[in-house]
């Protein structure tokens, strides 16, 4: 992984290999980012939506979330929506994402912080303000 800064906007090039969620983790920890949006365009040859499990040639079509944190460690929300060579697209709420040649991420970090608490009605990790 390669980045650079612009103002309160990072760059970053993700490379054949890396895991984007792990890749994320790094930066923010390195960069002491604890409230940031994502968004993303490359190729994956591997990832994780939920419960299913993808293999393959996908073009990342849209990979947009938020970096914040839950009980004061770094925490990452993120969608994507991806495509086989064939257009047929899938996507959901991603846990995991291997690079296939190249990521191209923009972060955009924001002023502040914003915990995530799970939500106990609904069992899910939302902003807790």
């Amino acid at each position: 992984m390669e980045y650079r800064k612009f103002g309160d906007t990072y760059v970053l090039r993700l490379d054949q290999g890396e895991e984007v969620m792990e890749s994320l983790r790094r930066f923010a920890e390195a960069e002491q980012i604890s409230l940031a949006s994502v968004q993303g365009i490359g190729a994956l040859s591997a990832f994780d939506l939920k419960a299913h499990h993808y293999e393959g040639c996908y073009e990342i079509t849209s990979l947009l979330g938020t970096i914040d944190t839950m009980d004061g460690q770094f925490y990452c929300h993120l969608h994507l929506n991806a495509a086989e060579q064939d257009d047929r697209p899938v996507g959901g709420h991603l846990t995991r994402a291997v690079i296939r040649v190249t990521g191209e991420l923009i972060v955009r970090v924001l002023d502040g912080q914003v915990e995530r608490a799970m939500d106990p009605v609904i069992q899910r990790n939302l902003w807790h303000f």
